[in-house]
């Protein structure tokens, strides 16, 4: 009797979203507000009855468009560093690409997005592994793409529990997400990226300790990134370097044009990179700097005023777009302005501003780290859903950031229950509701919703619900 084959499963397709930057830990120093000595609201402690609505204010938009030439007063975002030795402090897991992945993930399944995390090499040397798997040694074709990347997640499965400078309790906290997002790369010399962060007041100091490095066309076109439909480029990259790997990327990846996202790295946001800046632009999809960064690639000093800064915002994504962004001029500029919101402009459409989900909160609003990288990936993830209106992603994206920065860290995701409403802990009834707050009402409403439709919810609360609220808001902004 002939034995049954056993199905060989597909291999993993190319995804919507990959991201080349980083992977890091943060180690929060003991003068942080942040330290283990200060108590944080996460989002795990909000009530499971409660879901919080922002209030609703007027829009304020631009009075006057001043000429970048009248707006010349230098200002570049810096980095400082630290005067004393390394002290003790709390490891938080960041990085640019996290946080990106974190906000498509808001919307689309794990299986549409990944990104690759250095990691140190494991004590045992048969279970070591690398993104870039060699052909030779796997006996695996280098065209073969989806052949490397199954190997190198094999790889990389099996030397996952070996102790290294990737803490457990940080690899189960991101793995919650999805365990096909995350690729490690192990190898001789490879460490996790980390950096020391203290805030003093309103001062925040920040240096690297492992700094991150640089992926080069060849590791991409050989590794489990290739041929994704967007490529998301953040921080260390600087125009320059996206030049560069863009060449790289050209001559090596044969068959693949990614669309590319661009978030510049702050030290590079100043007018020794506009040249270049404006010379990657038209190879670049999504260009999204915050407006600081904007500016200073101009020279142009931050206004003292709402609307003069968003006139100042507006007067440099026209003059990118006039430029050129994209191919054929058809990309995307959506600049990130904090609080103020965000604004969206291409040449078709025009220049449209979006308000922040917690604009007149700021008690929901804990710490932005992470915030405009999880824009970003929100708002591919609109692009994706919306089939490419970026008036309607950037709604994505802005509820993408509202959940980064409800706590410090990630926020917590609970899946959707698979048991029917009735037997489901949040199969609840309005009777036993019966004398409980209008709030207390609502959240018990929402929750029961949840139960039936078998959503995911953040941070206690539906990705959708916050999305059809923005957008009624949006409106009133219109």
């Amino acid at each position: 009797m002939t034995a049954a084959l056993t199905p060989t499963p597909p291999p993993p397709a190319a995804p919507t979203l990959a991201s080349i930057g980083t992977v890091l830990i943060d180690i929060f120093e003991p003068r942080s507000p942040y330290s283990p000595d200060t108590p944080q609201s996460h989002s795990s402690s909000l009530p499971e009855s409660r879901i919080v609505t922002p209030q609703i204010t007027p829009a304020r938009r631009p009075t006057r468009l001043p000429s970048l030439e009248s707006l010349n007063t230098p200002r570049t975002p810096q980095l400082t560093t630290f005067n004393e030795p390394l002290g003790g402090g709390t490891p938080v897991i960041g990085g640019g690409a996290l946080y990106a992945l974190v906000g498509a993930r808001v919307w689309l399944p794990a299986r549409e997005m990944r990104t690759v995390i250095d990691r140190a090499e494991p004590s045992s040397p048969s279970s070591s592994s690398s993104w870039g798997v060699k052909g030779e040694e796997a006996d695996i074709d280098l065209n073969d793409h989806d052949a490397m990347f199954a190997a190198a997640a094999a790889k990389s499965a099996a030397a996952a529990a070996d102790e290294d400078d990737f803490p457990v309790e940080l690899e189960h906290e991101i793995r919650q997400f999805g365990d096909e997002m995350w690729v490690y790369n192990r190898g001789p010399g490879l460490r996790t990226p980390r950096a020391r962060i203290a805030y003093d007041g309103d001062v925040r100091t920040y240096q690297h300790v492992v700094k991150p490095s640089l992926r080069t066309g060849t590791q991409i076109a050989a590794g489990p990134l290739f041929g994704a439909e967007y490529l998301h480029v953040s921080p260390p990259y600087g125009p320059s370097d996206l030049l560069h790997l863009l060449d790289e990327i050209d001559a090596e990846c044969t068959g693949w044009e990614p669309k590319i996202a661009f978030e510049p790295t702050p030290s590079s946001c100043h007018s020794g990179e506009r040249a270049n800046l404006e010379r990657v632009a038209p190879r670049v999809e999504i260009l999204s700097p915050n407006h600081e960064e904007l500016l200073s690639f101009y020279g142009v000093a931050l206004p003292d005023t709402l609307e003069e800064t968003c006139a100042a915002v507006e007067v440099a994504i026209r003059h990118l777009l006039a430029i050129g962004v994209g191919a054929n001029g058809e990309g995307i500029v959506v600049v990130r302005c904090g609080a103020i919101g965000a604004c969206v402009g291409t040449r078709a459409g025009g220049l449209v501003w979006t308000p922040a989900y917690w604009a007149n909160d700021s008690d929901r609003v804990r710490d932005v780290t992470g915030a405009g990288n999880a824009f970003i990936g929100g708002f591919v993830a609109g692009l994706k859903i919306t089939t490419g209106n970026p008036y309607e992603a950037v709604l994505y994206a802005t509820v993408s950031s509202s959940f980064v920065v409800e706590q410090l860290g990630l926020p917590a995701i609970t899946p959707a229950y698979s048991s029917t409403p009735s037997s489901s802990p949040l199969g609840l009834t309005m009777s036993a509701a019966q004398g409980s707050p209008p709030e207390v009402i609502e959240g018990m409403a929402a929750l029961k919703l949840r139960a039936a439709a078998r959503i995911e919810m953040w941070n206690e609360d539906a990705p959708q619900r916050r999305l059809e609220f923005l957008r009624a808001r949006a409106r009133v902004f219109a």
